[in-house]
């Protein structure tokens, strides 16, 4: 990609152009497709998609992979601080605008979730966990994935929470329990599962494996 379009000279302009991959990124994130996107979900996305502009090099990829990482990533911070936290799902639908990616991106792109991998397996090691482990113990019922999916976006944002887990190399079963409103066998069926989640959401370092999370919001 010509890095001349994110210049401040021309990014009104390049901003403009890509007002449609913005929507469809934010759309991409509503478990309500149809849904009509507001003005401020936009001006959120158009903040978000800039940050990116601001912040882009070559060796992190596409650059539309990565912008639209950023603009997930920042639309889920903006709900957790300004709103009420929404209903999170895993979502299978995506919304893709096609852009010509070269090889060189690619291989960028695989090296960056490779990177990533590393450091989650790296912040894994203190609880005795990998990534092939959490894999494997992954449940296969969506409502249950959804159920762990807000549970460990709570938790991230819980600061006590993420103590205990630093300090006792675990997840603090209990307290998530009474935090969560969830019993206590089911955090203790699935801790592996929220435990890397946690991980994940609460790390700067991970953005691309937030958004391969491929996550939708709903209402309750």
């Amino acid at each position: 990609m010509d890095l001349n379009a994110l210049s401040k000279e021309n990014r009104n302009n390049f901003i403009n152009s890509n007002k449609t991959f913005i929507k469809n990124t934010i759309i991409e994130m509503q478990k309500d497709k149809s849904k009509e996107i507001s003005e401020e979900d936009l001006s959120i996305g158009i903040f978000a998609f800039n940050n990116a502009c601001n912040s882009y090099i070559v060796s992190m990829g596409s650059f539309y992979d990565y912008s639209k990482a950023v603009i997930k990533n920042h639309i889920l911070e903006y709900l957790w601080e300004f709103s009420n936290t929404p209903r999170l799902y895993f979502s299978n639908d995506k919304l893709e605008i096609p852009h010509e990616i070269n090889e060189a991106e690619k291989l960028a792109k695989n090296k960056i979730y490779a990177k990533e991998i590393g450091i989650l397996n790296e912040l894994l090691k203190p609880y005795n966990l990998a990534y092939i482990d959490i894999i494997k113990s992954c449940s296969y019922n969506k409502n249950i994935k959804d159920d762990i999916l807000n549970i460990a976006f709570l938790c991230s944002k819980e600061i006590f929470i993420l103590n205990l887990m630093e300090e006792n190399k675990d997840i603090p079963i209990e307290k998530i329990a009474l935090l969560t409103k969830y019993k206590v066998e089911f955090i203790e069926r699935w801790k592996n599962y929220i435990l890397a989640l946690i991980i994940i959401f609460s790390n700067n370092n991970l953005l691309y494996l937030k958004s391969y999370l491929n996550i939708s919001i709903g209402d309750e």
